[in-house]
C-alpha cells in the first residue's frame, strides 16, 4: 500500500462530506491508499456521519478508530500505530485537497524520498479575497545532510510556514516514523506541528519540495487555536524554541543561525501578547494588565521578548520596548490595543 491517510476528526461533521470526498476523488487505484479517521471526543454527530461517509464510499478502505480522549496529537498517534501504507499524510478534516494532488506526488517521488513537500493554499472563509497561495518558488531536491543543511539555514521566514510549521503539505516515509518512534506530544495543542517536523528532519535522508498548491487550509470564522486567548505560552514558547534549536545544532547550523532564531522566537512571544483581545479572552481589564506584566516579566520575555523590540527600528516596538522596561503596563495595553485596531481596519 502506498498510502495512509491520517483524519482526525473532532466536531467537524459539517466538513467532513467534502473532506474524505476528496481524498477518495484523487485518482489512487483503491488498493494503493487507505484513510485512517480517528473520532476524538465529538459532542457533535461527526462519527455518525464518518460511519455514513464510509458506507457510501465503500469501495476505499477506510478504518474508523474512536477514542474519548481528546487531543488531535493522540488521533494522529492513533493513525500513525494503525497505518499499513509507505507514506502517511496528515489532513484536518475541516480541510479539503484539489484533484491531482497524489497522482502529482507519486510521480515526482522516482527516487522514493523520505519527504515530500508541497505548498499550501490558504482560504478564509470570510474575506472577499479569500485565497492566498504559498507556493515554494522552485522545486527543491536534496539528498544528503549538506544539502538539507544547506535547505535550512538558506530558508527564510515565508518558506519556514510550509516546511517545518505545518504538516499537511507533507508525505512522510512511514519507515522512519516507526523506526524512530516520532510521534506527536499531547501536552501541547498549538505548535506540536512544528516539533513534529523538526524530529522528522533530523531522521531524513531525502527530500523533494515541488512547486504546486493543492491543500486548501480552511482559516474558519470560529475561535481556532491559532487565535484563541493562551495562557501556556510561557510553558510551550521554550519548548517549540529548543526544538528549533535542536535541529539546527543537529545539522551543525545552529551558531550562524541563532541570531535568526532568537530574534523570530522573541517576535512570536510578542505577538502572543495580543491574544487579549481576542473573542474568547473573560479577563477583566485588571485581569489583563496582570497577563502583561506576568508575561513580560518572566525570564523568557526578558531574554527574547525585550531583544526583538529593542532591535526593531519601529517607533511602535521602541514605545512598547521603553513601556515594558519602565513596568508601565496601562501604556502597552494602551499600545497594543492602538495597533491591533488600526491593523483590523486596514
Amino acid at each position: 500500500m502506498i498510502l495512509s491517510v491520517i483524519l482526525p476528526v473532532h466536531n467537524t461533521a459539517k466538513y467532513l462530506p467534502k473532506c474524505i470526498e476528496s481524498i477518495v476523488k484523487q485518482g489512487l487505484d483503491s488498493k494503493d491508499f487507505e484513510i485512517i479517521v480517528v473520532e476524538n471526543a465529538s459532542t457533535d454527530n461527526s462519527l455518525a456521519v464518518c460511519h455514513r461517509l464510509k458506507e457510501l464510499f465503500k469501495d476505499n478502505e477506510i478504518t474508523i478508530i474512536h477514542t474519548d480522549e481528546p487531543g488531535v496529537g493522540n488521533a494522529r498517534n492513533l493513525g500513525i500505530q494503525s497505518s499499513h501504507g509507505e507514506y502517511i499524510h496528515f489532513v484536518d478534516s475541516d480541510d479539503w485537497i484539489e484533484d491531482g494532488m497524489y497522482l502529482r506526488l507519486m510521480s515526482e517521488n522516482d527516487k522514493r524520498y523520505d519527504l515530500l513537500v508541497t505548498g499550501i493554499r490558504n482560504d478564509f472563509e470570510r474575506r472577499k479575497q479569500n485565497l492566498i497561495d504559498e507556493v515554494p518558488s522552485g522545486m527543491s531536491i536534496c539528498e544528503n545532510n549538506r544539502e538539507i543543511s544547506n535547505f535550512l539555514s538558506q530558508m527564510d521566514a515565508k518558506q519556514k510556514v510550509w516546511a517545518l510549521n505545518v504538516i499537511w503539505n507533507k508525505w512522510y516515509k512511514a519507515e522512519l516514523l516507526r523506526k524512530y518512534g516520532l510521534c506527536f506530544r499531547k501536552d501541547i495543542n498549538l505548535g506540536e506541528d512544528f516539533i513534529f517536523n523538526c524530529s522528522y528532519f533530523e531522521k531524513l535522508c531525502s527530500m523533494k519540495v515541488v512547486s504546486v498548491a493543492y491543500y486548501h487550509y480552511m482559516h474558519r470564522g470560529t475561535v481556532s487555536l491559532v487565535n484563541k486567548f493562551r495562557t501556556d505560552v510561557l510553558y510551550r514558547r521554550p519548548i517549540i524554541y529548543a526544538a528549533y534549536c535542536k535541529l539546527y545544532g543537529h545539522y551543525g547550523i545552529l551558531k550562524s543561525n541563532q541570531r535568526k532564531i532568537d530574534l523570530l522566537e522573541g517576535k512570536l512571544l510578542f505577538g502572543s501578547l495580543y491574544s487579549i483581545f481576542n473573542k474568547d479572552c473573560d479577563l477583566s481589564f485588571v485581569g489583563k494588565i496582570n497577563f502583561l506584566k506576568q508575561n513580560c516579566e518572566s525570564d523568557y520575555f526578558i531574554k527574547f521578548g525585550l531583544p526583538y523590540l529593542k532591535s526593531s527600528n519601529m517607533v511602535y516596538h521602541k514605545l512598547l520596548y521603553s513601556a515594558i522596561l519602565y513596568k508601565k503596563y496601562r501604556c502597552v495595553y494602551l499600545l497594543l490595543h492602538i495597533k491591533l485596531i488600526l491593523k483590523r481596519n486596514k
